[in-house]
């Protein structure tokens, strides 16, 4: 009787063994999915062959090709013109892709850092806004470091021109403003030619 009690507790005991062992794997399973799908929706954009700066980039609007109103109706933006249209129906394409961030290492010791605000930090309905920090925006003219702070620029514009076209967006439409202050806006134009 003292056998088959031991044998009794011994056969539940390797059943007990046996489910929490089959349990162990299950969880191991479900944590590994779990880890492969957060690391895949983590994914932003595809690869791309790297960008080459003496390549053309593609083309899009600047706040001064959006037509403004006559001096007597306050000669800002014309925001029913049929380019501030176009550029708007472009935004709206962005939108739910925004905030978009991404750090570019452009050379051994330039890093370019992209963002695009989101969509409720835009400053208005018909241009985007794209900061590139990381790159000497007054650097001279003429200089070496001018051609590498123009190729660092291009660079991590085709990141962003990239990014849109993967997004649906057509560039040639939408107004995009280069930066917050002046002086990178009016150097950015000067680097996309």
């Amino acid at each position: 009787m003292n056998i088959s009690f031991q044998k009794k507790y011994l056969v539940m005991g390797t059943v007990a063994f046996i489910l929490i062992l089959v349990s162990l794997v299950l969880i191991l399973n479900r944590q590994k999915k779990k880890t492969t799908q957060q690391q895949v929706s983590s994914y932003i954009t595809p690869t791309k062959k790297p960008y080459d700066p003496s390549e053309p980039l593609p083309d899009s609007k600047t706040i001064k090709q959006i037509p403004t109103l006559a001096p007597q109706q306050g000669a800002g933006v014309d925001i029913q013109s049929a380019p501030a249209e176009a550029s708007k129906q472009e935004l709206k394409k962005i939108r739910p892709f925004l905030p978009f961030s991404k750090e570019v290492k452009v050379s051994d010791t330039i890093t370019a850092s992209i963002l695009i605000p989101s969509a409720d930090l835009q400053t208005n309905q018909w241009s985007l806004n794209v900061d590139i920090s990381g790159i000497n925006y007054r650097v001279a003219n003429g200089t070496p470091e001018y051609t590498t702070m123009r190729n660092a620029f291009r660079i991590a514009a085709d990141e962003v021109f990239y990014f849109l076209k993967s997004n649906g967006v057509d560039t040639t439409k939408l107004a995009i403003t280069w930066g917050s202050r002046k002086f990178i806006q009016d150097r950015a134009l000067e680097w996309l030619k």
